[in-house]
């Protein structure tokens, strides 16, 4: 039986010339997606995802777009242990300027919405790039 794991994260957005704008991540191993980390003890997923998103980026939330988020779910394997992770995302408005958290990102950038589901690396976050662009 796979090992449940669970993660929140912040998909951040602006407006930018009256249109939406979505910040990516990319990690060192050369992965495009969202922020995102595991849950501190006693931590709430709200709590989690707007933590994770100031040490990622030095962003804060300014709003969430809604209050429920979207996830997605996806298997692997871990030292020798199946997984089965599920992230559920805020969608937020999101302030400051990008200070990059070095130990785990090798870059950020600000893209609209088409441009962001080119360049996220797995399928499951170019499903959340297409519901965005559904609810925003």
């Amino acid at each position: 039986m796979a090992q449940k794991e669970l993660c929140y994260g912040i998909i951040p957005l602006r407006k930018s010339n009256h249109a939406w704008e979505v910040f990516l991540v990319q990690l060192h191993a050369g992965h495009w997606g969202f922020p995102k980390g595991h849950p501190d003890k006693g931590e709430s997923p709200e709590e989690t995802a707007q933590r994770e998103l100031a040490e990622e980026t030095g962003f804060t939330v300014e709003r969430l777009i809604r209050d429920e988020p979207i996830s997605e779910h996806y298997d692997y394997v871990k030292d020798a242990t199946e997984r089965h992770k599920t992230v559920s995302y805020f969608i937020a408005e999101v302030t400051g300027d990008f200070v990059k958290q070095k130990a785990e990102l090798a870059d950020g950038k600000w893209v609209d919405l088409k441009e962001a589901e080119k360049l996220v690396t797995f399928d499951e976050a170019k499903g959340l790039c297409k519901e965005l662009c559904r609810i925003i």
